[in-house]
């Protein structure tokens, strides 16, 4: 569903003539900022795929990361993609050098690799990004097309807010059903292998220190 769509459903749930276009706009890209702090759905899952022209050990946090899941490296033996286990930066830089990756710890906006990795040997980055931005309001992004329904209940919460309107504690009451059914469902997903699919892949050459 495109954004006008979502705002359309909004809107004719609202149903008031004192709901500017610019409000109903404003009050669906609430709804989406509040989504997007509040829960991590399977289309919010990201796949960063680094394959170093040099010896690798930092490269940059993704822009849109909220957050992390897991940093994997081809295992030294048979080549299947394994964790990297998470330490702090200073546990890191005090770790001896290795062979082969282990380790890695995030400052600021760079993730560190304790052992770095040999030239051509991708690295994967998972983790749950950010919306898409939606730039055209005629096309959809990951929650609009997937969740259009939890959109509108969340900006009907807002807009009752607002104009004090006496369904709003039932348009929330709607949004948090529809938030605790999804992240119940995201957690069966994990507990039987995770989701099918991940939604993006980016593939980026890094030369490493």
């Amino acid at each position: 569903m495109s954004f006008n769509s979502v705002v359309a459903s909004f809107t004719t749930l609202l149903n008031r003539n004192d709901c500017t276009a610019a409000q109903a706009n404003l009050f669906v890209q609430q709804a989406m900022n509040r989504i997007q702090r509040e829960v991590r759905l399977p289309c919010m899952e990201r796949l960063q795929v680094i394959t170093s022209t040099g010896s690798l050990s930092q490269f940059p946090v993704p822009n849109d990361l909220l957050m992390l899941q897991d940093i994997l490296v081809p295992g030294a033996n048979d080549g299947t993609m394994r964790p990297l286990k998470k330490v702090p930066y200073r546990q890191l830089v005090r770790m001896a050098p290795t062979a082969w990756p282990t380790s890695y710890a995030r400052f600021q906006n760079l993730f560190f690799i304790a052992g770095a990795v040999a030239a051509g040997t991708p690295v994967q980055v998972l983790y749950h990004g950010q919306f898409t931005a939606i730039s055209d309001p005629t096309q959809d992004n990951e929650i609009t097309a997937s969740e259009p329904d939890m959109i509108v209940y969340a900006a009907l919460s807002y807009a009752g807010d607002y104009f004090e309107h006496p369904n709003t504690d039932r348009w929330e009451s709607k949004y948090e059903g529809i938030r605790e059914s999804l992240k119940s469902l995201a957690e069966d997903l994990e507990m039987n292998g995770g989701p099918a699919a991940v939604q993006s892949m980016y593939n980026t050459d890094c030369d490493g220190e």
